[in-house]
């Protein structure tokens, strides 16, 4: 799955990588695929690496900003406030259920999608 990747500076400057850690831990998601038990974890921590990085690119002068400012976790919190306050999101929003249970979504779709059957007549035309 290709989605929007977190800064360059998250594999080498320490803040960033703590900045983007505290950003999972606030929303309290695992920061890390090693530290989930399960598929819905690992799920629910894609979907958070998604926001964060989806956010942090949007809102980059903001981070940006912060850096070398405050502490990491102060940071995360002001960010989340701030992205929030900008765009009434939050950074990490909730998980679809469809994303973590694929089942779920066809059986959306099964009953939200009309039988193309229904109301036909004989000839195959609608009534």
């Amino acid at each position: 799955m290709k989605g929007p990747d977190l800064p360059e500076e998250f594999e080498h400057d320490v803040w960033v990588t703590k900045f983007v850690y505290e950003l999972h831990d606030y929303y309290g998601l695992p920061c890390s695929a090693a530290a989930c038990l399960s598929k819905p974890e690992r799920m629910q921590f894609l979907w958070a690496r998604i926001g964060i990085a989806n956010a942090m690119n949007k809102f980059e002068d903001t981070w940006r900003g912060m850096r070398g400012k405050l502490e990491p976790k102060l940071a995360a919190e002001e960010f989340s406030r701030r992205f929030y306050d900008e765009y009434g999101k939050f950074v990490i929003e909730e998980i679809p259920e469809f994303f973590i249970n694929p089942a779920k979504l066809k059986g959306m779709m099964q009953k939200s999608l009309p039988d193309p059957k229904e109301n036909l007549n004989e000839d195959g035309k609608k009534d």
